[in-house]
């Protein structure tokens, strides 16, 4: 009897201690919620579930509105193209260009890599939208090239000729500086003019010409006779990779002025005068040639003043020929002294186009 009941007892006593780490147990982990649905776990990879996280004031949370949309219009101007020789169109590498801006002050400078490509990028939008190409190298000629904004383009270089010469005065043989050479050279069925200026020691050099030829050379200076040295009816050709020398002696003069007022003795401001051959029209070639070849013409200032260059030494086969609107039109012979004129009220038409 005793046996039975001691049993029971131990039983009892192992139910109690059952319960009361069950108890503990449900105090630790079963106490957490009263919520019985089953949800899923928050936590993250930290093991810092999304509740534990600090606390943001609304006024720090981002706003909800739509986000900004990215411009998608951002342009990005470039001129691009290809050098290939002019005759044999193969690629052409190590050509130095320069891109000049037509409506800004926009300038760029690349070179043409192995396969003669090249690519002017990021012109600003302000640059404006058209482009002069031009090549700097004195060993290649090609042309002035217009372009547009971000367009392709293929130019042709072909190996360049040089002119260069000594500039001397004709009677002293002695040299003379900043005289403006204007040469005009024809190349692939075009004409192209070209200007430089005399140093110092009389010498001039125009490089980077299309081998083409020299169809005029004409020699400006202070005090000389404009001429023609060299003329369409000389042949002087320009080499490729090489230059071609033609010095160059002027004739002094004197310049031909005087000025221009009307019947009252008033300044005539912004009169025509113009040199002319006696007994040619105005609009004659060798008359045209005088006024936009060798710049014999002149507009008289507020004092109604005017200087021409000197005259060719045939001087009495020229006369100075005076037009102003609302006035007859006056002309005098050519004399190596200052002329003055006097016009007269008239309806004479402009006597050159």
């Amino acid at each position: 009897m005793g046996r039975i009941v001691g049993k029971i007892l131990g039983a009892l006593a192992l139910l109690a201690l059952a319960a009361a780490i069950g108890f503990i147990y449900y105090s630790m982990f079963g106490s957490g919620s009263n919520d019985n649905s089953s949800e899923p776990d928050n936590s993250d990879i930290h093991g810092m579930r999304i509740s534990d996280a600090p606390s943001v004031s609304d006024s720090r949370l981002p706003e909800t509105s739509e986000p900004a949309a990215v411009s998608t219009t951002q342009q990005h101007n470039r001129v691009f193209g290809q050098a290939r020789h002019f005759e044999r169109d193969n690629p052409m590498g190590d050509i130095p260009l320069e891109l000049v801006a037509d409506e800004s002050n926009y300038y760029d400078e690349t070179v043409t890599n192995a396969d003669g490509e090249f690519s002017f990028d990021d012109i600003p939008p302000d640059a404006g939208n058209t482009f002069t190409l031009r090549s700097l190298s004195e060993n290649y000629y090609m042309p002035d090239t217009r372009v547009a904004v971000n367009e392709q383009i293929t130019i042709r270089p072909v190996e360049a000729g040089i002119l260069q010469g000594h500039v001397s005065d004709s009677a002293t043989l002695m040299p003379v500086q900043d005289v403006r050479i204007v040469a005009i050279i024809s190349w692939d069925n075009d004409q192209y003019e070209y200007m430089a200026t005399s140093d110092y020691r009389g010498d001039y050099r125009i490089p980077s010409l299309p081998p083409g030829r020299v169809t005029s050379l004409v020699a400006f200076a202070s005090g000389y006779v404009p001429q023609e040295h060299i003329s369409d009816r000389t042949i002087l050709r320009l080499n490729r990779n090489s230059s071609v020398r033609h010095n160059i002696e002027l004739v002094a003069g004197s310049p031909v002025s005087g000025e221009v007022k009307d019947s009252n003795g008033k300044p005539v401001v912004g009169a025509t005068v113009f040199l002319a051959q006696k007994g040619l029209a105005y609009d004659s070639p060798r008359n045209r040639a005088l006024r936009e070849t060798f710049a014999y013409l002149a507009i008289t200032d507020d004092n109604g003043a005017f200087s021409l260059p000197p005259a060719p030494t045939e001087g009495e086969e020229y006369e100075v020929v005076v037009f102003a609107e609302g006035y007859a039109i006056a002309k005098k012979t050519f004399e190596n002294e200052k002329l003055s004129f006097a016009l007269e009220e008239g309806t004479d038409e402009y006597p050159i186009p």
